[in-house]
């Protein structure tokens, strides 16, 4: 470990030493989900014990991890929606592939 990776993750130890409690409250109080703000300040640090070897300690480094934090909260409530919009799509087309079927087999009664 070289000397900037070490500065990083004892900044990033600090950070969770005096702020993981407050962090993970602030952001499951807006979510109303404290599994998901857990995943997401997760994620956060490893991003930071990434990146702050490479760009260095951020001045404040709880409101970096904050920042980082909510933006995979977002992208984590997107993909989510995304997903049941998707799902929702998805099964509403065999219901009419099997009418279009349908309807080409049996033009006149609609075989029903």
């Amino acid at each position: 470990m070289d000397d900037r990776s070490g500065i990083a993750r004892a900044a990033a130890e600090a950070a969770a030493r005096r702020s993981y409690g407050k962090l993970v409250a602030w952001l499951a109080a807006r979510t109303r989900d404290v599994a998901g703000a857990e995943d997401a300040l997760a994620d956060a640090f490893a991003a930071a014990l990434e990146r702050w070897p490479r760009t260095g300690v951020p001045e404040q480094p709880e409101a970096w991890l904050l920042a980082v934090a909510r933006r995979r909260d977002v992208d984590a409530v997107r993909r989510r929606l995304t997903g049941e919009a998707a799902r929702d799509h998805l099964q509403l087309l065999p219901r009419r592939w099997r009418r279009a079927f349908a309807a080409r087999s049996c033009p006149t009664t609609g075989c029903g």
